[in-house]
């Protein structure tokens, strides 16, 4: 696993609950990204959108928590219903927090945001024959160590075991959708973080020589977005004890327990949602009579 760059750290948001009882935040109880769109107008500039399952969205989840250039932090509170999604689609909740992200905040924000053009496409999985056995990797929320006062998000690797097939939808939040699969381990709190797809110049053994024990060729390299993390494969047990210590558990009974297959939105579905009305009638208007200055670095091509 290669040594990856710092900025991608800050590619993972949290996102926190507000306690109707208390009045108070409570979490964080998920991860989240943000997505970069270009302007139509003015191609240096970005709108900025929230992304994170709509499973966690479903818990209240929907106070975001962006890092600043102090070393704290700051957060951007929102309602429910400003997030959208498909619904019977993919587990995404999406949200336009453009207005709350401006280089005239009192603190500077981090944000490494997730530009479009780095969207793993269908187009770019058949250039490049991407497949089984590529690296990848995803950041999100470690529970029980989020960091204090700011996000310190945790880094999780692994490898692509089968990309989305329409012949083979897999269930996300109870609907059935083509989804990649990926051989990673995971817990809760990593709903919703974005997943890298990437490949090194010595990574690719599908060149003639690999079984041979001739030279291989340099493949080429790349990094691209392949996603956002949603589930994780569950597997049933049955219970056998191996001595008598008084379990509460009783011998016969089907335990429930986490695969290393998790389940992995494709990128290209973001963008269906970004494309819906609500969101084409914001971005009209803003870049209308938006004449701010945002500037953040994208994450690399």
């Amino acid at each position: 696993m290669p040594r990856l760059n710092r900025m991608l750290e800050h590619s993972a948001i949290f996102l926190f609950s507000l306690d109707p009882a208390t009045g108070k935040i409570t979490g964080p109880d998920g991860t989240g990204m943000i997505i970069g769109r270009l302007w139509n107008t003015i191609k240096t500039r970005y709108h900025y959108y929230a992304v994170t399952n709509r499973h966690v969205l479903d818990i209240g989840a929907s106070i975001i928590q962006i890092n600043t250039e102090n070393g704290k932090s700051r957060q951007i509170e929102t309602e429910p219903h400003e997030w959208f999604f498909i619904p019977d689609a993919d587990d995404l909740a999406i949200c336009d927090i453009t207005d709350q992200i401006s280089s005239q905040c009192e603190q500077e924000d981090i944000i490494t945001y997730i530009a479009e053009s780095t969207f793993l496409t269908k187009d770019f999985i058949e250039s490049r024959d991407i497949g089984m056995g590529e690296d990848v990797f995803m950041i999100g929320l470690f529970i029980g160590h989020p960091g204090k006062g700011k996000n310190v998000p945790l880094g999780r690797f692994g490898n692509l075991s089968r990309l989305a097939d329409e012949q083979s939808p897999v269930e996300q939040n109870g609907n059935l959708c083509p989804s990649h699969l990926v051989d990673m381990r995971s817990r809760a709190g990593f709903s919703g973080s974005p997943v890298f797809v990437y490949r090194t110049p010595f990574s690719d053994l599908s060149r003639n020589g690999a079984f041979t024990g001739q030279p291989v060729h340099p493949g080429d390299y790349f990094l691209k977005f392949l996603g956002v993390h949603c589930a994780q494969f569950p597997e049933e047990m049955t219970f056998r004890k191996a001595e008598s210590r008084g379990d509460i558990i009783k011998e016969g009974d089907k335990l429930m327990t986490n695969s290393s297959i998790t389940v992995v939105i494709p990128a290209w579905q973001i963008s269906k949602i970004i494309d819906l009305p609500h969101f084409n009638n914001r971005r009209k208007e803003r870049e209308e009579r938006f004449s701010g200055d945002i500037k953040y670095v994208p994450v690399p091509e």
